[in-house]
Parts: structure tokens; C-alpha cells; sequence
């Protein structure tokens, strides 16, 4: 079962992933070590474990495996929407990560160049967690 709320989508799985597009934040000239230099994405592993994903790299790379999974998306959008903010950055991809199957969805905005620059680069971010422990309530 699926349902889509305003900023959330939800899935009826033990394992639980939410995305939220946030807004870009004026002057980001945060320093980032991932400017120049060869970034492999499709490669990370998500599952149930309780955890947020904030760093444009991993959300990159959380995409990049739904787009691998699920032969879905426009991997040229999301190449474009990186090399806007870090045009020296060489990307290589792999097919080895996973995604947890209660994560098998796709929404237009992924194949949206600024979409995608907006959720990388944005404000917005990834959690992962489930309904089998007790972590969430000690988290949050």
C-alpha cells in the first residue's frame, strides 16, 4: 500500500525510507572534500537500520541505486544536476548497492534535473528505519 503526503511517501513495510525535498540555502560555500576527484556512487546499502542520510553524496547515491534497481530514472539528469555545483568531479557507477525492498517506488521528480539539484544540494535528506525494534522511540 502506498499513500503520498505532502513532503512523505510511506510504504506498508517493516523497513521504512522517507525522502523530504527541502529548499536550497543561500551562500552554501560550505567546504566539501568531494570538489574534484573521482566519486563512485551506487555502492552504499540501505536497508532498516535507523539512520538520516544529509550529504548530497549519499543521497547521489541512494538514487543512483533506485535507478539500478529499478532500471528507472535519467542517470543524465542526476551526472548534470552534480556537475552544476562540482563540474571537476569525475563519477563512476556501480550496480553492487541495495536499496530495501520497501523502497520500491519512483517519483517524476527524480527524473528532474533541478529537482535533483534541489534534493542533493538542498536542505532535505533520506531516513531509513523500521517497525521491528524499539531504536526509534530511544531516537527521537
Amino acid at each position: 500500500m502506498v499513500k503520498i503526503r505532502k513532503s512523505i511517501f510511506e510504504t506498508n513495510s517493516s523497513s521504512s525510507h522517507s525522502l523530504s525535498l527541502g529548499n536550497l540555502q543561500e551562500g552554501d560555500d560550505t567546504v566539501d572534500s568531494f570538489r574534484e576527484g573521482e566519486i563512485t556512487l551506487g555502492i552504499g546499502e540501505y536497508g532498516w537500520e535507523w539512520k538520516d542520510y544529509e550529504h548530497w553524496h549519499e543521497k547521489a547515491d541512494y538514487i543512483t541505486i533506485l535507478m539500478n534497481q529499478y532500471q528507472n530514472g535519467d542517470i543524465d539528469n542526476l551526472i548534470k544536476a552534480i556537475h552544476r555545483k562540482y563540474p571537476n568531479v569525475e563519477l563512476t557507477f556501480s550496480d553492487s548497492g541495495y536499496v530495501d525492498h520497501g523502497s520500491n517506488y519512483w517519483e517524476d521528480w527524480m527524473n528532474d534535473e533541478d529537482q535533483l539539484f534541489i534534493f542533493l544540494f538542498g536542505n532535505g535528506g533520506i531516513s531509513t528505519g523500521n517497525d521491528n525494534c524499539d531504536e526509534r522511540e530511544q531516537r527521537y
